[in-house]
């Protein structure tokens, strides 16, 4: 049976993988990326549905394991990355992977992923599809402090060209161009050489918009998510979902994947949305699965393994394709950041708790990333306590 190798962080995202195809009876191997090789330090690998992983400092240590641990496999595996570093290495080896691997690609070409990592390229790509998209620039040579910001207008948005280039806590809101310059001047302490600037959209609220694209059938599974609570409260990541049952706001997310399918993509599939109106706008496109595939589990809508299937030529008619019944989805841990800032109350977490049919650590059968999680918070607490 042909293996799928999930590639990327100690993070939901690995580990609801080796959930879905866990429960599903494929085999799944990981490798993972951390800033730790300490086993007790990667919650992930907790999970009792891991066949085998490793753990590696970076990427490049990843591909040698691809090359070293799977090149010589029976059947071809199916490798399936789970962040940004992991989909651009990738991206990069396509070439020598491809012998060997199935991987996500545009049509298995090199380099087309890593240069839509690019988020300036990225309102290119939106333009060329006729997909609303706010206006943008990149402003180069900050480290030097000879940049324009002439074309500029405001209220504006500053955020890294690249994810690898920066942090999302650095991600901020400009009004004028005098605050803009002295931002850009923190961020040349950072070590920043280049930002992209988007004009500032008045959105309603954030959506999620994730699936995969498979390529032999034109079904595409999906969730389309608002971001019901994010931690931080400002600029942060969703910590509870509201599933999203709107039919305009379901077929716009429709048109959406299918254009990046008819662009050539073919792979998991995690999409940043704004609701502005009636109408859907791109923030961010991710070629790499999500870090909410915990949200799939109670519909069982399969996403990943819907992919897998396909690219191998078998049958995905036994599998749901649609959202059915959810309601909300929490990362349990990210959404008490918002009790422990006294943002919301401890009954109002333990509320969502209840009401969310999807968690991103509690899982049946499958309990000990949750404590090593809750261990390693409380002797965290401890040690500063101490």
């Amino acid at each position: 049976m042909n293996k799928v190798i999930i590639f990327g962080g100690n993070h939901t995202n690995a580990l609801g993988m080796a959930r879905v195809f866990g429960i599903n009876n494929i085999p799944v191997y990981g490798i993972i990326t951390t800033s730790s090789l300490k086993k007790r330090d990667n919650y992930c690998i907790y999970s009792k549905y891991w066949c085998k992983y490793y753990l590696v400092s970076s990427e490049e240590e990843g591909l040698n394991i691809l090359l070293n641990e799977f090149w010589n496999e029976a059947e071809k595996p199916v490798v399936m990355p789970t962040s940004d570093g992991a989909a651009l290495i990738v991206d990069d080896n396509i070439e020598l992977l491809s012998k060997k691997f199935y991987l996500p690609s545009i049509n298995g070409e090199s380099g087309k992923i890593r240069s839509l990592m690019n988020k300036f390229n990225q309102f290119i790509f939106a333009k060329q599809l006729g997909l609303k998209y706010a206006d943008s620039w990149i402003v180069d040579q900050i480290d030097t402090g000879c940049y324009d910001i002439s074309q500029i207008e405001y209220p504006c948005i500053v955020k890294p060209v690249l994810s690898p280039e920066g942090s999302k806590v650095d991600i901020c809101r400009i009004e004028k161009e005098t605050d803009l310059n002295a931002y850009l001047k923190e961020l040349q302490e950072k070590k920043y050489k280049r930002v992209l600037i988007q004009k500032y959209l008045n959105k309603d609220y954030e959506m999620e918009l994730f699936g995969s694209i498979p390529k032999h059938t034109d079904k595409i599974p999906f969730f389309l998510t608002k971001h019901f609570r994010e931690y931080p409260s400002i600029c942060g990541t969703v910590s509870c979902h509201q599933y999203i049952y709107d039919a305009n706001l379901i077929s716009q997310a429709h048109t959406i994947l299918y254009k990046v399918k008819e662009y050539g993509y073919t792979g998991n599939i995690d999409i940043e949305l704004f609701k502005i109106g009636d109408d859907i706008w791109l923030n961010e496109v991710n070629f790499r699965n999500s870090g909410d595939i915990y949200a799939c589990f109670a519909d069982k809508l399969y996403y990943p393994v819907i992919l897998y299937l396909d690219t191998l030529g078998m049958s995905t008619e036994h599998l749901n394709f649609n959202m059915i019944k959810s309601k909300y989805a929490i990362d349990e841990f990210q959404d008490l950041g918002l009790v422990l800032k006294k943002e919301q109350s401890v009954f109002t977490w333990l509320k969502y708790i209840f009401k969310s049919s999807n968690h991103a650590y509690l899982f049946k059968n499958d309990y000990m990333p949750l404590f090593c999680v809750l261990f390693k918070k409380i002797t965290c607490k401890l040690k500063r306590i101490i």
